[in-house]
């Protein structure tokens, strides 16, 4: 359990675990409430400072692939990722204009946002030794809103983090496939992940929470979580993107009071306009 020290707010590791192979549903909706309301905008930046291989059973492709939501009256409300950018860039190499350039098998396939999903993915990574250590310096953004009268007992996040794997068997394995790597035929698929809490974190969180994945894919993941308040904005009829698990059908979803993203103006909704903008 990772405690935060100031102002009350810490990060709670292990809150429930995800499921597997299900943790990223496709299906989301958005849910209208009936009036207009005051709301707080927050924006959460999440660094993913490195990634270390402590006693992890495959050699493959990995990556990290996290998402934010708010809970409230059994709905999960996304956060929208909005942007992301490398600390520290690293300069690029002087080589022979005819050189072909070195493949980097720490970064493989550059850090995204996958909008469908509202997630942030870290880099992806060769992973091939015992103790090997990954320098990601990957940060992503999210922004997500109260409502105002949320602050007084505190805005709490749940932070959901999954390592993402991508089996090397077909190309040969890992070694193989890092001399010549064909990143477009790979497929990732969850294979460990961990819940967090983060509390009020519209009050200003600057926490270090390490992530650690069950025994069977020991590994640590190093993040900082930052997170601050940025304005307040009066809404007409708001809107919000809600999780909706992938059980459930259309008709229980509209019976639930969400409406199929289908079916709402996309200026609205997704990466295009994050919240507060």
């Amino acid at each position: 359990r990772a405690r935060a020290a100031p102002r009350g707010a810490r990060a709670d590791a292990g809150a429930s675990a995800a499921a597997a192979s299900g943790a990223w549903p496709a299906l989301l909706s958005s849910r209208r409430p009936s009036a207009m309301s005051m709301r707080s905008v927050v924006e959460v930046a999440l660094q993913f400072e490195s990634f270390r291989n402590i006693d992890l059973f495959h050699q493959g492709l990995y990556h990290l692939k996290t998402r934010l939501y708010r809970e409230d009256g059994g709905h999960r409300f996304l956060a929208t990722p909005h942007g992301h950018f490398s600390c520290t860039p690293e300069p690029p190499e002087e080589r022979p204009s005819n050189a072909k350039p070195k493949a980097d098998h720490h970064n493989l396939i550059p850090a995204h946002i996958i909008e469908a999903q509202c997630t942030f993915s870290t880099r992806s990574f060769l992973i091939r030794y015992c103790e090997e250590e990954v320098e990601l310096d990957d940060v992503g953004l999210f922004r997500i809103e109260f409502e105002a009268a949320e602050g007084a007992e505190g805005a709490d996040l749940m932070l959901e983090v999954s390592l993402m794997f991508a089996d090397l068997t077909n190309h040969g394995g890992a070694d193989r496939f890092g001399e010549q790597p064909d990143v477009d035929s790979t497929e990732f698929k969850s294979v460990s992940s961990q819940l967090y809490r983060l509390h009020k974190v519209d009050g200003g969180l600057h926490e270090y929470c390490p992530v650690v994945f069950d025994e069977f894919h020991f590994c640590l993941a190093n993040i900082l979580v930052h997170s601050t308040a940025l304005d307040f904005r009066l809404r007409v009829n708001p809107r919000d993107r809600v999780l909706v698990p992938q059980a459930l059908g259309a008709k229980d979803a509209a019976k639930s009071g969400a409406t199929e993203e289908a079916n709402t103006d996309p200026a609205l909704f997704g990466a295009l306009r994050p919240p507060g903008f």
